[in-house]
């Protein structure tokens, strides 16, 4: 019988990545040319923020297959990814929150907590499919990779996957990264947008 997807595998082994809670890159994302002044630095979240922990849960082989090359809408197996992949991520993030707490330290998780915020659609504002706290920025400033045409993070696992983050007032040495641009890892290629169905090019904000 051929396997359902919901019995599939969704992740691979995860990579991980930090960065201070000083990191000027945080100053930076307030500015109106990459995100703007509603994104909330670490101290925003944690008065006593050191550091910042980043990861990527890249998709399975059976997920990323399920997304077929033309296909007009994504694939089943990429949807479940999508859904029950990001309850994962929160049910993680929130476990490794815990963790921290256990051992004696603070943590928040912007992407759960009650002041994450996001607006997917123009408000009057002028700000449109943006929020308070960007997974995508938060990984280029941990070290995990670079933007590419289709507003994906880049990491060494490829972009196929989901993020997740903590705040902490626990120390970590920043992961050194391996890049300056914002579009460092990307080629130009324009596969990402092609290979991924209901994908639009919109320009990264901050290139």
């Amino acid at each position: 019988m051929e396997k359902g997807c919901q019995d599939i595998q969704l992740f691979e082994a995860p990579i991980f990545g930090f960065a201070s809670a000083a990191d000027p890159l945080f100053d930076e994302f307030q500015k109106l040319q990459v995100i703007g002044p509603h994104f909330l630095k670490p101290s925003q979240w944690l008065d006593d923020a050191c550091s910042v922990i980043s990861f990527f849960l890249p998709f399975t082989p059976e997920v990323r297959q399920s997304n077929g090359a033309g296909q007009a809408m994504p694939g089943e197996g990429w949807l479940y990814g999508r859904v029950e992949g990001q309850q994962f991520v929160n049910a993680l993030s929130r476990a490794l929150a815990d963790l921290i707490r256990e051992q004696g330290g603070k943590a928040e998780v912007p992407a759960v907590s009650e002041r994450f915020h996001t607006v997917s659609e123009p408000d009057g504002s002028g700000l449109s499919f943006t929020s308070n706290w960007s997974e995508r920025h938060v990984a280029y400033a941990c070290g995990l990779g670079t933007f590419g045409l289709s507003k994906g993070i880049i990491t060494e696992k490829g972009m196929a996957g989901r993020l997740g983050s903590i705040v902490t007032n626990i120390p970590f040495a920043p992961t050194p990264r391996a890049y300056t641009q914002v579009y460092g890892y990307c080629t130009g290629c324009g596969l990402c947008q092609t290979n991924m169905p209901c994908e639009r090019r919109r320009p990264v904000k901050g290139k």
